[in-house]
């Protein structure tokens, strides 16, 4: 048998619709893990979106429990979330008045000291 007459008895339409089932099963797949992902990661985004928020006009700072009272995340995750905001911690959790976090780009003197 030489190969004209095996692309001859070949079935090609059986191997063109398979191709194309694959190819749309693929796409499919593709779209439904994209959604599960937009769906899983709206919870992260919208957090992120309320803090930043939460540094807007006149609240420069805000201490850490306000925020927690706000935002009912455990404290590792409230930390979490606060610095993928944008935020930094600018005064240590023993001072007095409690721990005090802000956006960056409002403190960024404070965190990258200037030299003299």
């Amino acid at each position: 048998m030489d190969i004209s007459q095996l692309l001859d008895a070949a079935n090609w339409p059986i191997a063109l619709v398979a191709g194309l089932a694959a190819v749309a099963s693929s796409a499919v797949t593709i779209l439904i893990s994209y959604a599960r992902f937009r769906r899983s990661n709206r919870l992260a985004d919208n957090t992120e979106a309320v803090l930043r928020g939460m540094f807007g006009r006149g609240y420069r700072t805000r201490k850490f429990e306000t925020l927690r009272h706000f935002i009912p995340l455990e404290e590792n995750k409230l930390r979490e979330a606060l610095l993928r905001a944008g935020a930094v911690r600018i005064s240590a959790a023993d001072d007095p008045e409690g721990e005090q976090w802000g956006l960056l780009e409002h403190h960024r003197n404070r965190v990258f000291k200037q030299k003299a």
